[in-house]
């Protein structure tokens, strides 16, 4: 027993002692990670434009600025602070990232480069950055030759991104306004609507960019046979660098505008209650859409409110939401909720294209529901006219003439309803 307790507090000693060095060992790293200072510099060029990355990393080393194993943030380039002696950079052409591997270059590469005396620091985009501090150290590629075919695959990557971010641009505008773009602006305001689109094809122009410089980089490369390693990078970098922060307050901006307007959307910010509505609506309303009819609100299926603003195409539109009960003289009473959309457009051409796109998005939204209706724009005095059934089974209609657009669906809740004849010509001649 007394043998085992000897054992036991040997054994304890030893566990002090080895968090003793622990601890030292700890301290002495923590010590030497807060002696490296860091700095941060926005990038002045894209990472397509090697002479211009070579130069500006070359310059950061003559100020005492070495980029570190982290790289790039963004467009932020993270530097160690040492004190200033020679280095220079070279950019090498990268095979594609994959995902869940490391982007370094392979041991073999990394041994070859160390014997030339390069060593690998970091990747930008699609290309590996190398460094060396010995100024007489050979190039890692003397072969203009063998540096055009590096480019020539990186060329072809661009161009599969480039064609991606083409059908991306086209996916995402089909997708953002499933072919009603009036609609879509009228909703969430034609000058948001754009700026959405601008950023969207702004994405397409970059890839397009970057592979029209590459394509001149490789054309120089096979004249002239060299890169200019001591580049000129200043004189554009104000340009670049305040396009990507202006490019990076615009997205933010959108995304913060964008969060509000959906947030309104679901929340129903802007509507009213009809008993508060002082204008006079600009069309018939269930207490006049059939004349001899007694009326009665009620607020059961849908709230009785309305929403009028306006937009640069449609100086005023109207969404109408009302639910009454209608007595008429022949006995039927009728439990109905009328639906209105109420454009005046800019122009007579947008007025059609608008009342188009209601009949595009119905028909996508209806799917095998949507069941087109009668309805004859020469009977009716108007310059358009579709009448359609939805998911609802309830008619809707749509009437354009002139500048006007309305869109009109009344659908009952009873047994006895009100048919589409009955109330469409009203609905048209408060057009004429």
């Amino acid at each position: 027993q007394k043998k085992d307790c000897w054992h036991i507090l040997l054994n304890w000693r030893d566990f002090i002692t080895a968090y003793q060095m622990r601890r030292q060992k700890k301290k002495k790293v923590r010590i030497f990670m807060s002696e490296i200072q860091y700095a941060y510099r926005l990038v002045p060029c894209p990472s397509y434009d090697v002479e211009g990355m070579e130069s500006w990393l070359t310059d950061m080393a003559s100020e005492g600025l070495f980029l570190s194993a982290d790289g790039f943030f963004g467009y932020l380039g993270i530097f160690e602070k040492h004190p200033p002696h020679p280095c220079k950079y070279r950019l090498e052409a990268a095979p594609p990232k994959r995902a869940f591997e490391d982007s370094i270059p392979d041991t073999e590469a990394l041994a070859l480069s160390e014997e030339l005396g390069w060593t690998y620091v970091a990747r930008r985009g699609e290309f590996y950055i190398y460094c060396s501090e010995d100024t007489s150290a050979r190039e890692l590629n003397t072969d203009p030759a063998v540096q055009a075919l590096a480019l020539n695959q990186v060329i072809r990557r661009m161009r599969s991104t480039a064609f991606w971010t083409a059908m991306e641009i086209i996916f995402w505008f089909w997708y953002y306004t499933r072919g009603v773009l009036f609609l879509t602006m009228i909703e969430l305001g034609v000058v948001y609507s754009l700026f959405i689109l601008t950023l969207i094809l702004l994405s397409g122009v970059k890839s397009v960019l970057s592979l029209v410089h590459l394509i001149r980089l490789r054309k120089k490369l096979q004249m002239d046979g060299f890169m200019d390693h001591r580049k000129n990078w200043r004189q554009r970098s104000a340009v670049y660098r305040s396009s990507n922060l202006l490019l990076i307050v615009a997205v933010i901006t959108a995304v913060i505008i964008g969060m509000g307007k959906f947030g309104d959307i679901i929340l129903d910010e802007g509507y009213i209650p009809l008993s508060d509505y002082t204008a006079t609506p600009p069309f018939p309303t269930m207490k006049n859409v059939m004349q001899d009819a007694r009326y009665e609100e009620e607020d059961f299926i849908i709230p009785n409110e309305v929403r009028e603003w306006k937009t640069l195409i449609t100086p005023r539109n109207i969404d109408w939401q009302e639910y009454a009960v209608l007595y008429l003289p022949d006995g039927r009473e009728i439990n109905g909720a009328l639906e209105v959309y109420y454009h005046e457009a800019a122009s007579p051409w947008i007025a059609r294209r608008i009342a188009e796109e209601y009949l595009i998005h119905h028909r996508h939204k209806a799917g095998k529901n949507f069941s087109v209706l009668s309805a004859d724009a020469d009977t009716l005095g108007v310059d358009y006219a579709a009448a359609y059934s939805g998911r609802l089974h309830a008619p809707c209609v749509i009437l354009q003439k002139e500048n006007t657009v309305i869109w009109i669906q009344f659908y009952s809740l009873g047994e006895k309803s009100l048919h589409m004849e009955e109330w469409i010509a009203v609905f048209a001649q408060s057009l004429y």
